[in-house]
């Protein structure tokens, strides 16, 4: 009977080299003579761990949700997962990187490429920003590249993570629009201010007077500015206007007709009108 013993073989230099040992008795006549066979299995259980590895690489890219490749030294996908695929829009597997997504840029495309290499070469890329157009629009990512061991002399790759920060960015644009247009409300406010300190503190009125008239205008003002807002400066209800602007003079003002929506700008010149015509009248 056949004996197969896997075992490890201690070189002069203290290495171990694995092996399978096997024996079994040989048919000569009048002679006990066993054959033993020994094989190296170094190289088997390098392929058994290589195979090993890339059943666990399949596996990471099969269950993550964000878009994750993996490239060689000429920037060709060799793995995706599948949200990899979904962005690409086809089986990007064989492509260049610059093929299977549209960076919107050959600068930009140039620039992904140089990180790739440089990943292969050791050096990690991290949060790399860039744009990918997909469908009928764009978003917005952070690229990482780092080396990915494949343990062949000849072969190198590298592992890209593509994080999507669309949502994050589209804010951040909102929020630059937002403050653009408050930096504009707010010089217009100033000037418009500037306007009511020419008018009411102008002339040889009493400086009580003068007081008075310019911190109602400026009231009347603010009172505007309240309705807008409410909607972020774009507009105003008539009807709401002119309550807020005839408030102070009670029961005495009545009002008839549709209301409509006035733009900020008409909205603060009526307002500040509303507020004379109001004082006048009363006077």
């Amino acid at each position: 009977q056949g004996v197969r013993v896997e075992l490890a073989l201690v070189r002069d230099d203290g290495s171990e080299v694995p092996a399978l040992l096997s024996a079994s008795g040989l048919p000569l006549d009048g002679i006990s003579a066993i054959g033993i066979i020994v094989t190296d299995l170094t190289e088997q259980q390098r392929q058994n761990a290589l195979a090993a590895s890339e059943r666990f690489a399949k596996a990471v890219l099969d269950q993550t949700t964000e878009p994750m490749l993996v490239c060689d030294d000429q920037c060709s996908i060799s793995r995706a997962s599948g949200a990899a695929t979904v962005l690409a829009g086809r089986d990007p597997i064989g492509l260049r990187l610059t093929e299977a997504f549209d960076f919107g840029a050959p600068d930009m495309g140039a620039t992904v490429e140089g990180h790739i290499h440089a990943a292969i070469a050791g050096k990690v890329a991290q949060g790399v920003e860039v744009k990918i157009r997909a469908g009928e629009g764009k978003r917005y990512f952070l690229l990482s590249a780092g080396p990915l061991a494949s343990g062949l002399a000849d072969m190198s790759w590298c592992i890209v993570t593509l994080t999507d920060i669309t949502s994050r960015k589209l804010a951040e644009q909102r929020q630059e629009l937002l403050l653009r247009e408050l930096s504009h409300r707010v010089k217009n406010a100033i000037a418009v201010v500037g306007s009511i300190a020419t008018l009411s503190l102008g002339g040889d009125r009493p400086l009580g007077e003068a007081r008075h008239s310019f911190l109602e205008r400026l009231k009347a003002l603010a009172n505007t500015q309240d309705l807008l807002t409410g909607t972020f400066w774009q507009s105003a209800s008539l009807g709401r206007l002119i309550a807020a602007e005839t408030t102070p003079f009670g029961g005495r003002v009545s009002t008839s007709g549709d209301d409509m929506m006035l733009g900020a700008k008409a909205s603060q010149m009526l307002g500040l009108a509303l507020h004379e015509l109001g004082t006048n009248a009363a006077k």
